[in-house]
């Protein structure tokens, strides 16, 4: 197994069981906790940047910083709209836009960066697209799940473009953010007085919960092509979706079975292409 592929799984697995942690931290509004979250991140970052005595060889140039705003506005956009999914018990909603995310992806690898695929693996696509096609076709226009695909699909396509260490690349994404983050929170009343002693634990550990998979993300968009890792990518949404069904309770229908049938079948046959071509 490649490095690349050990990143993304380690990435999208744990995106996967996200919900359970951002959960517990529902008393907060969601734009409160994003606003802490990019706070927090970033503090982790320079903690990190100093340990590995990296942090004063940071040296920004104008094009990276360019892409790294544009990265850390639709990635704050991001968490925004899927940290309202998970507190408004919305879980299967944000797992929906996750689902459809890898094909935004995929299609940005093949065309945009003119990547190549082999035809086994257009073959897993077909099952993704059949996929997507039954659970939108059923849930109606999705607004909510088609901006969490955008926006994350737009900002994968960034990463990858930017040759920066990921810790430096997420110092800046969070350094950009950090100013609007800080004034909002002057301005609003603090909703962490209603924090239990166990979710005091769980906010502790918001930077480096949110560092550790964006991290792996960005390593892993270094090393393979956008379009396998736009395929990867489901990991995370069937994980999310597996939590909400079985974790929340959240309402099931029938046909979602035959969705994520196909998403598995999907899997099985990405991850074992390279045999199957042999």
């Amino acid at each position: 197994m490649s490095k690349g592929i050990s990143y993304a799984l380690i990435a999208f697995g744990l995106w996967g069981i996200s919900p359970i942690f951002w959960k517990q931290l529902k008393v907060i509004p969601a734009t409160e906790l994003i606003a802490w979250r990019i706070i927090l991140t970033f503090l982790s970052v320079v903690i990190i940047l100093l340990a590995q005595k990296k942090f004063w060889q940071i040296k920004p140039q104008s094009k990276p910083l360019k892409q790294l705003a544009l990265a850390s506005f639709l990635i704050g956009i991001n968490w925004i709209l899927f940290v309202y999914a998970v507190n408004s018990s919305q879980v299967l909603q944000g797992s929906l836009g996750y689902f459809m995310g890898p094909l935004f992806t995929f299609f940005i690898g093949i065309i945009w960066l003119k990547e190549s695929i082999s035809s086994i693996r257009y073959l897993s696509l077909v099952c993704f697209l059949i996929a997507v096609l039954i659970l939108t076709l059923k849930a109606g226009v999705p607004w909510l799940s088609l901006s969490l695909a955008l926006t994350f699909a737009i900002y994968g396509l960034i990463k990858k473009q930017i040759k920066l260490i990921p810790q430096v690349t997420l110092f800046f994404e969070t350094l950009i953010l950090l100013p609007f983050c800080l004034l909002y929170l002057v301005s609003v009343d603090s909703s962490l007085s209603g924090l239990s002693n166990e979710s005091w634990v769980v906010f502790s550990l918001i930077g480096f919960f949110t560092y550790l998979p964006l991290h792996y993300f960005a390593k892993a968009a270094q090393e393979i092509p956008l379009s396998s890792l736009g395929t990867m990518q489901y990991i995370a949404p069937l994980g999310q979706f597996l939590v909400g069904r079985f974790w929340y309770d959240e309402q099931f229908e029938p046909y979602q079975i035959w969705a994520y049938i196909l998403v598995w079948l999907g899997i099985i046959i990405f991850t074992s292409a390279p045999f199957l071509h042999r």
